[in-house]
């Protein structure tokens, strides 16, 4: 069960003593200082219109998602300008196994546009699982917006900002979604925080994709206009829809230790005006039909249980004189200076800025020859570094409005994190976050 908050100016409040802008409605069981912290999501400043939004909030030692709906609400008690904001806040666990925010935002039918009654504690809300993705891959929706499904890509993984107009919101519900499908593991799109209207004066760390009227962004919905597509794994995945095995099977990118693959490995350049640029890499095809077959039984296999019995040494394979056989450009190997793949250097890479190594992360990513090909992805993760260290902040911030001496201690921990992406040079906002940093701990303090 999820909870629900409906907030609105009343001239009664469920909180007694409380006039004006206030809990009118909510779940009875929802805790006092999560629904004190829930009330803060949100900033309704357009004059008319439905605003979406998915924010987290920490409380009692998990994180909270909280879908938000807001739409103009006529005048209140005073004759002034009312909204209501309705809310429903989900735990972490919960929300895991549930389809996208975007799509829940876009599809669950209790939303209220008016509050007339007194105050009450009212229901949960129930069954949000049978709610399914109505958007899918390829993303048609960038399509018909921007010209290619490719460019679902561009806000995928970091900070986006997009200019659209307040009418626009269920519409970048679909987009959100779409680039939300990118995540080979679903559950992830519920680490990405966005709203449908970033209002003037917010703090752009609260949400990871924001849309704006005032934004002059290179995404612009308003003029249908997007820069081109980042040549990746997503970008591919946005075109297509199809995952390929690895992805499919969650495999390992790992040879086996023992063996002795020898290729004679040639790249050429391909033509056509693809949209996805690419070497293309080509062997022997008696080598590619054999290895491919010996691996994918490795990699299917390697996984399951760490008691199985180690591969045998696969044997040297000498080249046939048959036709070169092109491999599948997310299947691809690297050449002889490396046997990492282009896809698989990138989940490594942002695999250490999940543990909040990220020095280390660019490190090992500037090391590799074939990153070298793709110097826009570098770029990527330094767009995921900066937005992993506003969200750790964000955190802390969050942590303190709890008070007490155990949300300072988590405070400290998460500002400690952050404060690791001061030491990365060339990225953006770096002075900003030091300034934040700064001020955290002096609350700690």
């Amino acid at each position: 069960m999820a909870y629900q908050l409906v907030y609105t100016s009343s001239p009664k409040s469920l909180v007694m003593g409380r006039t004006g802008f206030s809990t009118v409605a909510r779940t009875r069981d929802m805790p006092e200082k999560l629904a004190a912290a829930v009330e803060r999501c949100g900033v309704y400043d357009i004059k008319s219109g439905e605003v979406f939004s998915h924010s987290i909030v920490p409380y009692a030692g998990e994180n909270w998602h909280v879908l938000t709906r807001m739409t103009d609400s006529g005048t209140d008690y005073t004759n002034r300008n009312n909204y209501i904001a309705h809310h429903i806040v989900i735990a972490d666990s919960e929300a895991r196994g549930l389809a996208n925010p975007a799509e829940i935002l876009a599809q669950w039918r209790g939303w209220l546009s008016s509050w007339n009654e007194n105050p009450q504690y009212i229901g949960g809300v129930y069954e949000l699982e049978k709610i399914r993705a109505r958007n899918s891959l390829p993303a048609k929706n960038w399509e018909a917006a921007f010209g290619s499904p490719t460019k679902a890509a561009l806000i995928f993984g970091g900070q986006a900002q997009i200019s659209a107009r307040p009418s626009d919101a269920r519409r970048l519900l679909a987009l959100f979604s779409e680039s939300m499908l990118l995540n080979v593991e679903p559950s992830d799109a519920w680490d990405i925080t966005f709203t449908t209207s970033f209002p003037s004066g917010g703090n752009p760390s609260d949400f990871m994709w924001r849309a704006a009227s005032y934004f002059e962004a290179p995404i612009n919905l308003i003029k249908g206009e997007a820069p081109e597509a980042p040549a990746n794994r997503a970008a591919q995945y946005a075109a297509t829809g199809e995952l390929n095995n690895r992805e499919r099977y969650k495999l390992k990118i790992s040879a086996p230790p023992t063996a002795n693959m020898r290729f004679k490995v040639a790249a050429s350049d391909s033509g056509g005006g693809s949209e996805i640029p690419a070497a293309v890499w080509v062997l022997s095809g008696a080598i590619t039909a054999a290895a491919l077959a010996i691996a994918a039984v490795f990699y299917f296999f390697s996984g399951e249980s760490e008691t199985k019995q180690a591969p045998a040494p696969l044997p040297s394979l000498k080249p046939a004189e048959a036709a070169p056989a092109p491999l599948p450009e997310a299947e691809k190997q690297i050449g002889a200076d490396s046997e990492i793949s282009l896809l698989s250097a990138l989940e490594q890479a942002r695999e250490k800025i999940g543990r909040d190594e990220y020095a280390e992360a660019l490190k090992f990513w500037d090391g590799l020859k074939i990153t070298a090909r793709e110097p826009s992805l570098r770029s990527d993760l330094l767009a995921d570094i900066a937005g992993r260290s506003d969200r750790l902040l964000k955190t802390a911030e969050k942590a303190l409005v709890e008070g007490g001496d155990e949300a300072k201690k988590i405070a400290k921990e998460y500002v400690s994190r952050a404060e690791k992406a001061l030491s990365v040079s060339g990225l953006e906002g770096s002075q900003k976050r030091a300034e934040r940093i700064k001020i955290l701990k002096e609350k700690i303090k």
